[in-house]
């Protein structure tokens, strides 16, 4: 090669290395920014849900579901939803959702849930003897709203954290699962 095609190729080169280089850092700086803008928006909603609510109300939700739960067995986890058994299972809780104070919890979850394009809101509490998460009220509509008394098994880092220290609320948490794609989450005492 001449001189001149040597420089050439040598200029398209270190252009294609800069752009290349350009592209990624814009990418990793585009994704980063958009993470934080989600954790904060998460962390922001979640306080401004758990504000609207009437702390008595909640305590008396709480405290019927509680009571149910504690008093069943055996329990059916989420993990078999639709199964008979646990079809069973929560309808203990039926009386429960439709109490005033259940509905205004909900009917409160959903305004925030609406406003803010949420899928979902919910109101939980963790249940530190069994270590699971207890839906109490779920903003969500139509067929995936969990039910009073529906629960899962902590799974998340994030979920442990906020049992060992209540007060603190849930940490906001970023994740892409296979079963419900990229979700953030966050919760407020």
């Amino acid at each position: 090669f001449s001189l001149k095609k040597k420089l050439v190729i040598l200029i398209v080169s270190i252009i294609a290395a800069i752009s290349i280089l350009a592209g990624l850092f814009s990418y990793k700086g585009i994704n980063d920014i958009t993470r934080t803008m989600y954790v904060n928006r998460s962390r922001e909603l979640s306080a401004t849900a758990a504000a609207m609510l009437d702390p008595q109300m909640v305590k008396d939700v709480r405290d019927r579901i509680m009571a149910i739960y504690n008093a069943s067995e055996p329990r059916v986890s989420s993990e078999e939803w639709e199964s008979p058994e646990f079809d069973a299972y929560i309808q203990q809780f039926d009386a429960v959702a439709e109490t005033e104070a259940f509905k205004t919890i909900q009917k409160q979850l959903r305004i925030v849930q609406d406003n803010n394009d949420l899928q979902c809101a919910y109101l939980v509490w963790f249940d530190l003897k069994t270590q699971s998460t207890i839906y109490l009220v779920d903003g969500t509509y139509g067929e995936d709203n969990s039910p009073p008394g529906c629960f899962d098994a902590v799974m998340y880092d994030v979920d442990r954290e906020a049992m060992k220290k209540p007060e603190n609320g849930i940490a906001p948490d970023v994740t892409n699962t296979p079963e419900y794609g990229w979700v953030v989450a966050a919760g407020s005492p």
